[in-house]
């Protein structure tokens, strides 16, 4: 009969063994292996599997421990930089956001100025526009056979039968239709 092992020479013989072997022997991903590209395999114990070797020991639930921290410590220790970095990104949007919104509240009152007197340029405008509509005629039934430069002789000889004789005098018109 084999003599029985002690718990200090599992844990001997489990520290002897280099990462990629103990790794390889499980079919596990090596440490170097990203957090991301790893495969989790769940393990599940049917009620009657029977373990293969005794119950762990204390030691060997610390070495465990070790390596599970040994394991995850380089990810960890990158997210924790790409927090950092995340963090920096945000600060940095969070200062463009404030002094975004403060040249907005600083050009506020100017664009208030540039909407007023916008208002008073579109009232002129409609003014004049009005202005310029006063000084026109439309006369209907004009034939369209007649040319643009021929209306005013062809209206001159319309009104000249229509009306009784009078002095003539001269209107000045923008349009004509």
């Amino acid at each position: 009969m084999a003599p029985a092992r002690e718990d200090s020479d599992l844990a001997s013989e489990d520290s002897d063994h280099d990462d990629s072997s103990y790794y390889a022997d499980r079919g596990e991903p090596s440490k170097s292996t990203p957090l991301r590209d790893r495969d989790p395999k769940p393990v599940r114990a049917s009620k009657d599997a029977q373990p293969d070797h005794a119950p762990a020991s204390k030691a060997d639930i610390q070495n465990m421990v070790a390596e599970l921290k040994a394991y995850f410590s380089a990810d960890i220790a990158l997210v924790r930089e790409d927090m950092g970095v995340m963090t920096a990104r945000l600060r940095a949007l969070e200062e463009a956001g404030t002094a975004t919104t403060s040249k907005q509240e600083a050009l506020q009152p100017e664009v208030e100025t540039l909407k007023q007197a916008n208002h008073t340029m579109e009232g002129r405008l409609a003014v004049l526009e009005d202005a310029r509509w006063q000084r026109n005629m439309r006369v209907r039934g004009i034939p369209e056979n007649i040319g643009e430069d021929e209306v005013p002789h062809y209206l001159h000889r319309m009104w000249s039968s229509m009306l009784p004789p009078a002095k003539a005098k001269t209107i000045n018109l923008d349009y004509l239709y």
